[in-house]
């Protein structure tokens, strides 16, 4: 046998098996998938909708066809180690957390495929933006409620986009060591107001952890001393 038709049929069988494993796609459970074939999504005939497809194994024209996976539940975005100063100047860290689910219907699912740009990068800069509104409205701090208007807040923009809000909190909120410091101060100078027409000015003073100034007249001088002979 001609050694060229072997060559030739070895690598024509290689090939045929590339674009075998190239033509399958897997759409793993909790997900959905919309095929495009060029780029283009695949429809429905009977509705003009993209067409979804379910869990397993798809077949495919090798390089034509591709299968756009999309996480239906259980999408979570996590920030840590966020830092806010309140209306009164207080300043917090803290954490949050959100997850998401895709609303199960065609039109959502390719608007989040392939109108949104990164998706994921999308969620966490919403999540970033409602945060600071939520927040920075506050003059102090009810975590519990602050959690929930920005869930409610959540909920509107990634509703529009096609996801549903299932939780939304915020954890770990500390004062920081700073913020601490000036509460104290504001203490301290709050309880020397109060007290200030009944205590001397050097117990005030020792309050507020500050030295006692000592006014001077203006007429003081100093007397020279007689030199005896």
């Amino acid at each position: 046998m001609d050694l060229s038709l072997i060559i030739a049929s070895v690598l024509g069988g290689g090939t045929g098996i590339f674009s075998a494993f190239k033509a399958y796609s897997n759409v793993e459970e909790a997900h959905k998938s919309i095929r495009t074939t060029w780029g283009k999504a695949v429809r429905d005939k009977n509705t003009g909708l993209p067409k979804i497809y379910e869990p397993g194994g798809k077949w495919m024209w090798p390089f034509a066809q591709k299968m756009n996976n999309l996480r239906m539940a259980g999408n979570i975005v996590t920030l840590e180690n966020l830092s806010i100063t309140l209306k009164n100047n207080l300043t917090y860290n803290f954490d949050a957390f959100i997850t998401y689910d895709v609303k199960d219907d065609p039109l959502s699912i390719y608007h989040i495929l392939f109108v949104l740009e990164s998706r994921d990068v999308f969620v966490e800069n919403q999540f970033k933006k409602m945060i600071q509104r939520v927040l920075h409205r506050s003059e102090e701090l009810d975590v519990k409620a602050a959690s929930a208007r920005l869930k409610k807040e959540m909920t509107s923009v990634l509703d529009e986009n096609g996801w549903i809000v299932t939780d939304c909190d915020i954890m770990l909120f500390t004062e920081t060591s700073v913020s601490q410091f000036l509460r104290g101060v504001d203490y301290r100078i709050q309880k020397a107001l109060e007290f200030k027409e009944q205590l001397p000015s050097n117990l005030l003073c020792a309050a507020l952890g500050v030295s006692a100034v000592v006014n001077v007249q203006d007429d003081f001088s100093i007397e020279e001393q007689p030199t005896e002979e």
